[in-house]
């Protein structure tokens, strides 16, 4: 873009803010709409962003809508090894659970990232020590007993649901814990039974599992007593990540949406981009990031798949904030569209300019998470085509 002075932002232009700004991020269609007939009032610039980076983050990962369990070794992305944690509610001290009752959780799975068509174990093992879902974070471990409580196998063909059952060992300790009349049950069963963790036995997949609907069942023998159902109480998910043994190009950045990868533009470093931005007659700007779409399926195997809603979410942090975990939603998410992602950064631009303020660092990450695995792979400032660019919409009078 040709070199032009910097603007002071003109306060006769405050109308800009009622409503020429308030277009969706996700839609890249043309401002020049909202002026009427007339194109020859806008014009566009665009100016490269020097530098699209990546850093690793924390995020708490747990009571998510969904735990991930199973490992995968994608040749693009890397190898991702999750467990996931459950912890069942209690039985009420009323509730019947008839001799001979079938007792077991049945979890429903909402997705899988990796082979589709793979034969995969996976083994439920108790956990021992108590641990708490809404401090917990991916790179946390849970302490469990040696031996598992059950292996099972989830295939092709198994839907979207698998039960597992429960031994009579731990059932008839769950048991004595809901029926106990001596002391507050669920203060017992809060110090005395911690949930399960589940993981795989082999690499292939990983499932996804619906936190929300899964849940331990009983199911008595006798068909005049009611069944039971107890709700997932609390959940958690925990990932070991290790960098892919082919290395992507230098011009692709690999983010994914548990903060373990974020790809990030520092708009406030000089010469990074919005010290560069006029800000008079501006109108509209825009943080355009193209996906390497081609890379992405062409390292993707034939029954082989991975998790994408096509969608990028932006959060907007200051430097300082990647020492702690992420407890914000996205500032905004933006649609694929043609391989490229917009977001409108206007209003938070402006606002700091009148408020002489800092805008903060701009992280991406594919949607949000909420305990599922969604990589994707961008196009950094080091490709020759696809640079991340800012578009600065503004008067054409300027």
């Amino acid at each position: 873009m040709e070199s032009r002075p910097r603007y002071p932002l003109l306060r006769a232009l405050a109308f800009v803010g009622l409503g020429l700004l308030a277009v969706q991020c996700d839609n890249p269609g043309s401002v020049g709409d909202a002026f009427g007939p007339n194109p020859s009032l806008l014009k566009t610039d665009t100016l490269d962003v020097p530098a699209l980076q990546t850093a690793a983050l924390k995020a708490y990962s747990g009571n998510l809508n969904y735990i991930s369990a199973g490992t995968y070794d994608d040749a693009l992305f890397g190898r991702f090894q999750t467990s996931g944690l459950l912890l069942p509610g209690l039985a009420g001290r009323n509730d019947s659970m008839q001799v001979g009752a079938r007792v077991y959780l049945k979890l429903f799975v909402s997705s899988i990232t990796g082979d589709t068509t793979a034969n995969t174990r996976f083994e439920l093992v108790e956990v021992t020590r108590r641990w708490r879902g809404p401090t917990w974070t991916l790179d946390s471990t849970a302490v469990t007993d040696i031996a598992p409580l059950g292996v099972f196998f989830h295939s092709p063909g198994d839907g979207d649901s698998l039960e597992i059952d429960l031994p009579s060992t731990w059932v008839d300790r769950y048991k004595a814990i809901a029926r106990n009349t001596t002391a507050d049950n669920d203060s017992l069963y809060r110090t005395s039974l911690f949930g399960f963790l589940v993981r795989s036995l082999d690499d292939g997949k990983i499932l996804h599992i619906n936190a929300f609907r899964s849940g331990l069942h009983v199911d008595n023998p006798d068909t005049t007593v009611r069944d039971f159902r107890y709700v997932i109480r609390q959940s958690a998910t925990s990932l070991a990540w290790t960098p892919p043994a082919t290395a992507a190009p230098d011009s692709v950045s690999l983010i994914d949406n548990s903060f373990v990868r974020t790809a990030y533009v520092a708009l406030d470093d000089p010469g990074l981009g919005a010290d560069l931005v006029p800000t008079q007659g501006l109108v509209r700007l825009e943080l355009e990031v193209t996906a390497d779409t081609a890379r992405m399926a062409s390292t993707l195997p034939a029954g082989h798949t991975r998790g994408s809603s096509g969608a990028l979410a932006m959060y907007v942090l200051k430097a300082s904030a990647e020492a702690y975990a992420i407890t914000q939603g996205p500032n905004l998410s933006a649609n694929r569209n043609g391989g490229r992602y917009r977001f409108n950064l206007t209003n938070g631009f402006l606002s700091t300019v009148n408020n002489g303020t800092s805008f903060g660092r701009i992280y991406l990450i594919p949607d949000t998470f909420d305990g599922t695995i969604r990589p994707a792979a961008l196009f950094n400032h080091l490709s020759p085509a696809n640079r991340p660019r800012l578009l600065i919409t503004r008067l054409n009078s300027q």
